[in-house]
């Protein structure tokens, strides 16, 4: 039997769930204009980054930048300071050096699946890329596409 006490807790939950997403979808959306506006400045003309939420965690399985030209672009930026893992602690580590533009892209995305697609990762959850077509010829920097699918685990129960 579920109590008041317990209804109340679990309203209280779902409530502050919902501006803590609320709050993270606009903290990444006040950021978008500036991301597409500094990887314009460094030359990219186009992205498309994979991911896969399936088993216990996700990731980002593949960035593509490109150039105006369409090749790959390896240039880095100078973002200030930024967090990047470190293997040998196996922790993440602050540091203040120039991050290659693939990385500052898939940073960004996995702020955005977080902000805009809480879950992604767990189990079955969504597979999926991101897109970005380049500026537009005003200038400005076009949409970022997300085309992306839901997985659903089906359980079956059979009986002999």
């Amino acid at each position: 039997m579920v109590s008041a006490i317990d209804c109340l807790i679990s309203k209280n939950f779902n409530e502050e769930w919902k501006k803590k997403v609320e709050n993270e979808r606009k903290r990444v959306a006040s950021l978008r204009e500036q991301f597409k506006q500094t990887i314009v400045e460094n030359g990219a003309h186009f992205f498309e980054v994979e991911y896969c939420g399936e088993h216990d965690s996700g990731e980002i399985v593949s960035v593509i930048v490109r150039d105006k030209d369409g090749d790959d672009l390896e240039t880095s930026i100078d973002v200030g300071e930024w967090k990047r893992w470190c293997i040998k602690d196996m922790k993440y580590e602050t540091v203040n050096c120039h991050q290659p533009i693939a990385d500052y892209v898939e940073n960004y995305i996995y702020e955005m699946l977080q902000a805009e697609c809480p879950g992604w990762e767990i189990n079955e959850g969504q597979k999926g890329k991101f897109v970005w077509d380049g500026p537009m010829s005003c200038g400005n920097p076009s949409e970022i596409i997300h085309d992306y699918y839901t997985m659903i685990e089906t359980n079956h129960m059979e009986s002999y």
